[in-house]
């Protein structure tokens, strides 16, 4: 789990970087750090998966994170341009980076979570 942690205090601030950089080299430097910890993150969750899910439920459950992964990806463009047209670019930037801070926070604090 600290793994997810580490990716997900990587990911915000890094998430920031691609929407503030001006140019595509730090761009690139930002979207670097954002799937730098990936692989191993994607390691973690699978053996979580292969310590605590039953053999017979892990299709199931792959097959919900699949859903959820390709309902959720397109979400995030779509509501960030509904807050910005809405609210503008400093209110909704304001949000995220609140947004981002407390979901940092919530990962990189207390004690690992047993199941």
């Amino acid at each position: 789990m600290r793994a997810i942690r580490l990716q997900a205090a990587l990911w915000a601030p890094a998430l920031v970087l691609v929407a503030l950089s001006p140019g595509l080299t730090s761009a690139a430097v930002a979207l670097t750090l954002m799937w730098v910890m990936a692989p191993l993150v994607r390691v973690s969750i699978e053996s979580w998966i292969a310590d605590h899910i039953p053999t017979g439920e892990r299709g199931r459950l792959q097959a919900k994170r699949g859903v959820a992964n390709a309902v959720a990806s397109p979400l995030g463009p779509v509501l960030c341009g509904a807050l910005i047209t809405g609210y503008g670019f400093p209110t909704t930037l304001g949000l995220l980076a609140m947004t981002a801070a407390v979901a940092g926070l919530a990962t990189i604090s207390g004690p690992d979570r047993k199941t």
